[in-house]
């Protein structure tokens, strides 16, 4: 957190947490993290990241927890005063406990169709009729995701994007409600019909009250509604009129400063399906400082001497977005981040930051990792890239829309997800991969019953071995493992007919998997 001009430079990690009387206070008074926020990197950390969820608390472990005292000198890693190296994730810790309730923790298992688990999925839980924002997060590698406090008549929704394709599921809360180390709760998401894209946005009019605004391609057979969600009460549902194209909505709770934008409309059959979009605004002043918002996986640290925007607008959607200006070979990886400033043309610079999540695919360069913005068409930007974890970061000038996006063919399936289902499997089994064909990626899923040592092997149709899945010792469970339609050197194969073979000492089975290009 030293570099104000670069968030990915190595020494942008450096957590100090000296004060003012301590003998090496001064050196860190002249970081770029003190000039520029006017405190230690655990506190503005803290800040950014601590927070009440309605019954659950999100808080960091800061280095008291650890048994270092204010105004102490960090031994270890941060050792050298001159040359940080101290990294956030050594000694950085979630604590999420619910306090207000003895109702356990409930696993939910997020399904396709087809009964394939989907890691991912963003899942929100509505209490009682009563929306309260309470974002759980996403499903793991798995499908699996634990939610707090859930009673019968909840109301848990879940959303997935793969490509251009969306996913919803509606889950009413029944009172034979499953109990903690149970039956995991399923939630089927289905996938909507037609291939939508959007953009949409928080904007200003000329008095300076929130509009709701989207484009939408093509444009939904019916009106699609808003509903504004702030962690004490929703508002009314609010009907988007049309107008050249775009949907828009003065939005009818006052006051709002933080929460979401619960999206409703349908698809080409007519059926209802949502999006969770979360949205803040602000006084530019209280940016000053630099903002994180964990929901959104964003940051953004604007640059007070060169913008005069009064206040800053900004919503995340994880709805398909337009793929105009980008090659068939480039995958979005991040949520779509609309910023608008007001008043309208005021000027607004700073830096913003993604977290970028690609599921089993990692970049095989920083280069691989761009933040696009959007202008009629999606324009590169100088991008900073952390592979490590997984974050970018531009300049920014002036609002706008923006996303991170994979380059394919820069990238590589990163092998077995080693998430284990709850329940051990009742026997061995390789399951059909999914999707089959497929294009550029297919995942397979095999169950293990007890410890033991597993191979998973692609091979031709000749049997000539392409690629090695996974050559090692598995607990039981049930695995999922990806394959980019690579061979063991990285060079792609030819579209064809492969084999999948799952072999161990008790057990051996194949399955035929076809790739197309």
């Amino acid at each position: 957190m030293d570099n104000n001009y670069y968030l990915n430079d190595p020494a942008a990690t450096e957590m100090s947490d000296h004060r003012q009387g301590d003998p090496l206070f001064q050196k860190y008074f002249w970081t770029q993290q003190y000039s520029l926020r006017w405190g230690s990197c655990w506190e503005t950390f803290e800040s950014g990241f601590n927070r009440t969820y309605g019954d659950v608390i999100a808080s960091i472990h800061g280095p008291r927890d650890f048994g270092i005292r204010p105004n102490r000198f960090m031994e270890g890693p941060n050792s050298d005063p001159d040359n940080p190296d101290f990294s956030v994730g050594d000694m950085m810790g979630f604590d999420v406990r619910a306090v207000t309730t003895t109702n356990p923790r409930t696993v939910c298992l997020c399904e396709n169709q087809w009964g394939q688990p989907m890691p991912g999925v963003h899942v929100t839980l509505e209490k009682k009729g009563r929306l309260m924002g309470m974002h759980h997060g996403k499903s793991t590698a798995t499908g699996h995701i634990k939610l707090f406090n859930v009673e019968a008549g909840d109301v848990i929704y879940a959303t997935h994007q793969s490509g251009s394709h969306f996913g919803v599921c509606f889950k009413p809360v029944s009172p034979s409600l499953p109990k903690a180390g149970g039956a995991a709760l399923k939630l089927e998401l289905r996938a909507i019909s037609g291939r939508f894209s959007m953009l949409s946005g928080i904007a200003f009019d000329a008095s300076g009250n929130l509009m709701y605004r989207c484009e939408a391609d093509p444009a939904f057979p019916a009106p699609p509604s808003i509903r504004v969600v702030d962690g004490v009460s929703p508002s009314e549902n609010q009907a988007l009129t049309q107008s050249a194209g775009t949907y828009s909505a003065v939005i009818g709770k006052t006051g709002f400063s933080e929460g979401s934008v619960f999206f409703t409309a349908k698809d080409s059959l007519g059926e209802a399906f949502f999006v969770s979009q979360n949205a803040f605004t602000k006084n530019t002043g209280e940016l000053s400082g630099g903002y994180s918002h964990a929901g959104m996986h964003l940051e953004l640290a604007l640059t007070d001497s060169e913008t005069t925007a009064e206040k800053l607008a900004v919503l995340a959607s994880a709805f398909p977005a337009p793929a105009k200006g980008l090659p068939d070979s480039v995958r979005r990886v991040s949520d779509v981040i609309a910023l608008n400033v007001h008043p309208e043309g005021s000027a607004l610079k700073g830096l913003i930051q993604l977290h970028y999540f690609a599921d089993s695919l990692e970049a095989e360069a920083p280069e691989a990792v761009q933040i696009h913005r959007w202008q009629n068409g999606w324009i590169p930007l100088t991008t900073g890239v952390d592979l490590v974890h997984n974050t970018v970061a531009a300049t920014i000038e002036g609002p706008g829309i923006f996303a991170a996006f994979l380059d394919l063919t820069r990238s590589r399936v990163t092998g077995v997800f080693k998430g284990i289902d709850p329940k051990t499997p009742a026997g061995w089994m390789l399951h059909p991969n999914y999707p089959n064909p497929f294009n550029p990626s297919t995942r397979i899923r095999y169950d293990v019953p007890d410890r033991s040592h597993v191979k998973i092997e692609v091979f031709d149709m000749l049997g000539r071995k392409i690629r090695t899945m996974a050559d090692y010792m598995h607990a039981a469970g049930s695995y999922t493992a990806a394959w980019d339609g690579r061979d063991d050197h990285a060079a792609a194969v030819p579209a064809g007919i492969y084999i999948v073979r799952i072999q161990t000492d008790q057990f051996m089975q194949s399955r035929k998997m076809i790739l197309i290009r």
